[in-house]
């Protein structure tokens, strides 16, 4: 029996993993569409695309993954396709615009199926408050990578949905499902041996006896990290280690002032660890970072994450983990097992309601309230100090941790089991999706994105009927093949009949008095919209009359 399959909305950029600024979500999207390609068990996969050159860079990349694997991309503009397929996936929580795009085909056609990567931002929190709202059903899931997460989508949409009660009344409310499915990651491209590790430590320029401490992620104090908690920490753990510290931290900044701001801060308070600083968006010292570390530290604190896949990259690399108790991290470390977690506090709810305020109002920019926020998160500190004292002293602890979080990896974690996960998932929502009924379509099944011709028919004189009466016009057929390549014209040339068709319509109208009617149904076929405006195009330039 064949795997469950889904087709893979796909913009190139979106599953890039290099390039200037290299972001989680690039890295998360691209690891599952690689582990569908080489563990999901489908002899084709498929992708939704905007435009051929998405669809051709989709073959390409799977190609370059697995040879041979037959690909299929499904233009935006005939979604239909997709349900033979069962299931669209999403990179995102924006499951509503495709809601209201297979409604014009039946919400029972496929699911859709979306993920939770950052949702502070407007965009991902309009799109969550939109489930609600928009032709999103049972049989379609918003996929939440964390136990954190869920809550919060939770909260949002129980937030929503009393606004909507209190404006419309009591609601019968449907809603998509909201399961938890972490990340994963190839935990095959974390395997180091002596000789890596020794040419990686080389390349960092450790010393002999330092301890190495990594910290891996968008090198940002509003929208990732704030680095001066980890320096602080790092200060303190080595007045109080016998082993001399380095502190690593590979990543990249937005600018140079950016990176010369955190070499000063680190200087200024740490100045008893060393620093080494690693561009995280090339892979041979990314690959070096991880390579030559003894310990991953990753004091997260701020709302932009929801999973956290670099404590994951550090199991499957056999490192110890010391990690704020934050979003994901409180899913995938399990405190005194793969590593510590280090406890932290917010303000509580209802101590926020001015960022809220400003960032509604446009006036506080998404990352100054991110960041405002993450100014308002504390991690302990000692906790933090604490952990890297007690690791930093212990090598053979920092084997028991590593070698423990490399097998919960293994056998968690891996993007082998976590896509049979995302399989049974989809699976499930086709059994669900089959049990409905289907309700009857709709003229107007989007209203938002209405048929021009419905929405403004009050604008016109009148409209085309099937017994408006047709005959030759002023303008020479002749004439319509040079009026479609006009560059004043050609961009709706798509949205017409071509000029072989339109000169068979000619050859019609030459022949004696006819009606719209009769032209459509001899010239219209299956999907007769185009000759409907193809008409009325003939008549914009004279080469017909139109008369009642």
């Amino acid at each position: 029996m064949p795997r469950p399959n889904a087709a893979i909305y796909y913009v190139p950029e979106g599953y890039s993993t290099a390039g200037e600024t290299l972001m989680g979500i690039n890295v998360a999207s691209a690891g599952m569409l690689r582990a569908l390609a080489r563990h999901g068990g489908v002899e084709r996969l498929y992708a939704l695309c905007e435009n051929e050159q998405s669809g051709t860079a989709f073959g390409q990349t799977i190609g370059g993954w697995v040879p041979g694997l037959a690909t299929e991309w499904i233009s935006t503009e005939r979604i239909e396709k997709v349900e033979p397929v069962g299931t669209l996936m999403l990179p995102g929580p924006g499951l509503a615009a495709y809601g209201w795009m297979r409604r014009r085909v039946g919400s029972q056609a496929f699911s859709l199926c979306g993920v939770t990567h950052t949702t502070a931002t407007p965009g991902a929190l309009d799109a969550i408050t939109e489930l609600l709202v928009a032709p999103v059903e049972p049989w379609d899931a918003l996929v939440c990578t964390s136990r954190a997460v869920r809550s919060m989508v939770s909260s949002i949409l129980e937030e929503q949905l009393t606004y909507l009660e209190e404006r419309f009344g009591r609601l019968s409310q449907v809603r998509p499902q909201l399961p938890i499915i972490p990340l994963g990651v190839d935990s095959g491209d974390f395997v180091f041996t002596a000789e890596d590790r020794a040419a990686a430590r080389a390349e960092l320029g450790v010393a002999e006896g330092e301890v190495v401490l990594l910290f891996a992620g968008r090198l940002s104090p509003t929208a990732k990290a704030h680095p001066t908690p980890l320096f602080i920490a790092a200060a303190m753990a080595a007045a109080r280690s016998a082993a001399p510290l380095r502190l690593v931290l590979c990543g990249w900044f937005a600018s140079p002032q950016l990176e010369a701001a955190y070499r000063e801060d680190a200087a200024m308070i740490c100045p008893d660890v060393a620093l080494s600083i690693v561009d995280g968006r090339k892979a041979g010292p990314r690959r070096s970072a991880w390579a030559g570390a003894d310990i991953f530290v990753s004091p997260v604190d701020n709302i932009q994450e929801t999973f956290g896949l670099t404590p994951l990259e550090a199991m499957a690399a056999g490192l110890p983990v010391i990690a704020s108790e934050w979003d994901g991290y409180r899913d995938t470390v399990r405190h005194t097992v793969d590593g510590y977690l280090a406890r932290t506090w917010s303000p509580p709810p209802g101590q926020g309601g001015d960022l809220a305020r400003a960032y509604g109002a446009r006036t506080l920019p998404y990352e100054a309230y991110v960041g405002a926020a993450s100014q308002a998160t504390a991690i302990d500190l000692r906790d933090l100090t604490d952990a890297i004292v007690t690791l930093a002293g212990d090598p053979e602890q920092r084997g028991r941790m590593g070698a423990a979080g490399r097998e919960r990896v293994r056998a968690e974690f891996d993007w082998s089991r976590v896509i049979a996960e995302y399989q049974n998932l989809w699976e499930d929502m086709t059994a669900s999706r089959a049990r409905a009924p289907w309700p009857p379509r709709r003229a107007n099944p989007w209203p938002g994105r209405p048929d021009p011709f419905w929405a403004f028919a009050s604008y016109p004189t009148a409209y085309l009927q099937p017994a408006t009466r047709v005959r030759i016009g002023a303008t020479s057929p002749q004439m319509i093949e040079v009026l479609l390549a006009s560059p004043l014209i050609a961009f709706a040339a798509g949205t017409l009949p071509d000029a072989a068709s339109l000169a068979g319509v000619m050859t019609a109208i030459e022949s004696g008095a006819t009606t719209v009617g009769r032209l459509v149904e001899t010239h219209g076929g299956p999907d007769p919209q185009a000759l409907w405006r193809g008409l009325a195009w003939l008549a914009k330039y004279g080469v017909i009359n139109l008369e009642p």
